[in-house]
């Protein structure tokens, strides 16, 4: 195996995918707040500017700090996690090259006593993948990645209570997808990733908080389908369809979930008439919740 986020991980772990235009400004305002390191496993295609703030993992060792934004580790993450065997007059290296990454992606992980971020820039699917299954919490399937307005938010926002904060992405999430859809998928998926691991201590408790939470991204990932929004590639060409219907089984409604399960399926075949008769019935159904007084 390689580096694994354990029992000791930070408290608060937030993965960024984001073209590398957007990277410029982002490094400079995070290299900017108080008690976080940028560590870069390669500091060759970072901006001149950055370079000042960025640590290397050799640089970084046996420092801690608050919180630390790994800068490009998607790129190593996939040199370490091949499942080929090495054979050849070349394979003492390869293995002693993997040994070396994975000992570099345990100091940059291990480094921050609150929040870590991961920020990579145009990730291919797999890297995406990859990087979601690494950052996951315990039972999870993975953690989806988020714009980088959608990380500034979050990072604005980390003053206020829990509760406000997840109000807060589920309302963005909602006004936002006729207008930004990347915004607006990564908001909903900050809402389920605020409430935590059912079982941990600082998980939210509230079951009708959870549930709606888990509705607003099923509802999201729904809209985002029906209306043919495309998501950036960086954010790694999701089945919104099949995230909505697993959504919506955490939040009990295992008929939202079956019908958004079954009109992905058409949607992948020849039947669009059927698709979008079904689909009209979920958005009304949807529209209809929404109007219901809360309970």
């Amino acid at each position: 195996g390689y580096a694994e986020i354990d029992d000791d991980s930070p408290d608060q772990i937030l993965y960024a995918a984001l073209p590398p235009v957007e990277l410029p400004a982002l490094l400079t305002e995070l290299g900017r707040r108080e008690g976080l390191a940028l560590i870069a496993f390669d500091k060759t295609n970072l901006p001149p500017e950055s370079l000042p703030f960025v640590l290397s993992p050799t640089e970084a060792k046996g420092l801690d700090f608050h919180s630390v934004c790994i800068v490009n580790g998607g790129a190593l993450l996939r040199s370490v996690s091949g499942e080929r065997a090495h054979t050849g007059i070349n394979a003492p290296a390869t293995a002693l090259a993997k040994r070396l990454a994975i000992d570099q992606l345990r100091v940059a992980i291990s480094r921050p006593a609150e929040r870590l971020l991961w920020v990579d820039t145009a990730p291919d699917p797999e890297t995406v993948k990859q990087v979601s299954w690494l950052l996951r919490a315990t039972g999870e399937l993975g953690l989806r990645p988020v714009t980088a307005e959608a990380l500034r938010a979050s990072l604005d926002e980390e003053e206020l209570a829990l509760e406000e904060r997840i109000q807060r992405c589920q309302r963005d999430a909602r006004q936002l997808v006729p207008v930004k859809p990347d915004l607006a998928w990564s908001r909903a998926h900050q809402a389920v990733a605020l409430l935590g691991t059912p079982g941990d201590v600082s998980a939210v408790v509230d079951t009708q908080a959870r549930e709606a939470a888990h509705l607003t991204l099923a509802e999201v990932c729904f809209l985002l389908g029906v209306r043919k929004k495309t998501l950036s590639p960086e954010l790694g060409h999701p089945d919104l369809f099949e995230e909505g219907a697993r959504a919506a089984r955490s939040a009990g409604s295992m008929l939202w979930a079956s019908a958004m399960a079954a009109i992905g399926r058409a949607a992948q075949g020849a039947g669009a008439g059927g698709r979008n008769r079904g689909a009209g019935a979920v958005e009304s159904g949807a529209a209809a919740r929404r109007d219901l007084p809360a309970r």
